[in-house]
Order: C-alpha cells, then sequence, then structure tokens
C-alpha cells in the first residue's frame, strides 16, 4: 500500500509540472538583429481578437512607424483528400496537402486589422518526401530605408531524392510585397544560384541585395 501511495504522488508532482511549463514560441524561426525592438509571443500571448489559419508556429509583436505590429506565421499538417486535377498520379491515389501562412496585424482603435496575408499550398499524390516549411533563421524585420520590411524564406518539395525543392524568399514593406524565387541545392548536386529576383526590386538596390543574400544564405540545403 505504501509502495502506491509513493508513486501515486511522483506521478502527480511530474504531471502538475508538465502542466505548470509556460507556452513557449517557435524561437528557432527568428534569428535576426532588428533595429525594433521585437517581443516574442507564445500562442496564448496572442489578443484574442485575433484570427488566423493553421498551427501556430512564431509571432513577432514590434512598434514603428505605423504603430503596433504583430506578425505571426502558422502552417497546416498533411492532410489526406481524394483524388482531384490538382493532385498528380492516378485516381486511385491519396493526395497529401499542406498550407504554410503568414499575417501581419496593426493594432489600431479598432482593434487589429490584417494589413497582407501570404498563403502558398503544396498538393501532391501519396508517396516521397513532402514537405512545406518555414526555413529557421530566415525571419527579420528590418529598416534599410527608414521603413520596416519584413522578410522570410521557406520551401516545398515532394521528392524521393536530394533533388531541388521549390524555395522563394518574400518580403514585405508596407503593403508591397517582393520576392526571390527558385530551387534549392544540395552541396555540390544543383544549379548554383538558381533563382530570379521579382523586376520591382530594381527599383530598392538594398533590399534586392538584402533578399538575394537571404537567399544565397539558405539555398544550400545542406549548409543550414
Amino acid at each position: 500500500m505504501k509502495k502506491k501511495i509513493v508513486i501515486y504522488i511522483v506521478i502527480s508532482l511530474w504531471s502538475f509540472t508538465l502542466l505548470a511549463q509556460p507556452p513557449v514560441a517557435n524561437k528557432d524561426l527568428w534569428d535576426s538583429k532588428s533595429p525594433f525592438s521585437i517581443q516574442v509571443l507564445g500562442y496564448h500571448q496572442l489578443p484574442k481578437a485575433i484570427d488566423f489559419k493553421g498551427s501556430f508556429l512564431q509571432a513577432l509583436q514590434w512598434t514603428d512607424s505605423q504603430g503596433e505590429n504583430l506578425l505571426i506565421l502558422s502552417r497546416n499538417g498533411w492532410y489526406a483528400y481524394p483524388y482531384n486535377s490538382k493532385c498528380i498520379g492516378p485516381e486511385e491515389q491519396t493526395c497529401f496537402g499542406g498550407e504554410l501562412f503568414a499575417y501581419l496585424f496593426i493594432k489600431t482603435g479598432k482593434g487589429y486589422q490584417k494589413q497582407w496575408r501570404v498563403f502558398d499550398y503544396l498538393d501532391q499524390r501519396s508517396g516521397g518526401d513532402f514537405h512545406i516549411n518555414f526555413i529557421n533563421r530566415s525571419l527579420s524585420v528590418t529598416d534599410l530605408d527608414q521603413v520596416a520590411e519584413i522578410s522570410f524564406a521557406y520551401d516545398y518539395a515532394c521528392r524521393y531524392d536530394v533533388s531541388p525543392a521549390t524555395m522563394k524568399v518574400i518580403a514585405y514593406e508596407g503593403h508591397q510585397k517582393y520576392a526571390v524565387r527558385g530551387a534549392t541545392v544540395y552541396g555540390s548536386m544543383g544549379q548554383k544560384d538558381n533563382y530570379k529576383a521579382d523586376n520591382t526590386l530594381d527599383a530598392y538596390p538594398d533590399l534586392k541585395t538584402f533578399l538575394i543574400r537571404t537567399w544565397k544564405a539558405f539555398a544550400d540545403e545542406a549548409k543550414r
């Protein structure tokens, strides 16, 4: 009887310790020096009125000339659905999909107003290695020309080997979106610097240089 009591107490204390742990945001996504005072938020620290899709990954909060900013990154895990025209393969195959989201909200007198949303997805037939993910340490909030720039990178692929994944580096300055898009490499396998920058970046050389530098930092999957 005494042994049972001791075991019960130990398990109860251990369970309480787990439940008492505060929520921790995914700190691996953001790893950047910033001129702004950035606060990393956990899921339960988000304002209750905020509405976003996907499973929470990361939230950053800061204040700049626009006011109080709230950036949220989220992602849906894999889900299965019946064959349709977006899915590659014979009709008897089960299809899989994944979705990725980024949101920016600005606090106003009427609450948090959505400024923009990034959405991307991957639909493929079953089999192979599926992924659609933000790339660790690629999320940054910079100030190259007196207006905050928000940038991040992500990639997605369905593959059986180390063939290239599709990679995108996205940036927003105000409501304007910019991007560098292309394919990853893995060590010596793949075409180096296989990317294309938006033509609109030609008018913003500092931002273009920064996004291409970000691309080169993460394009080689073997060095991440």
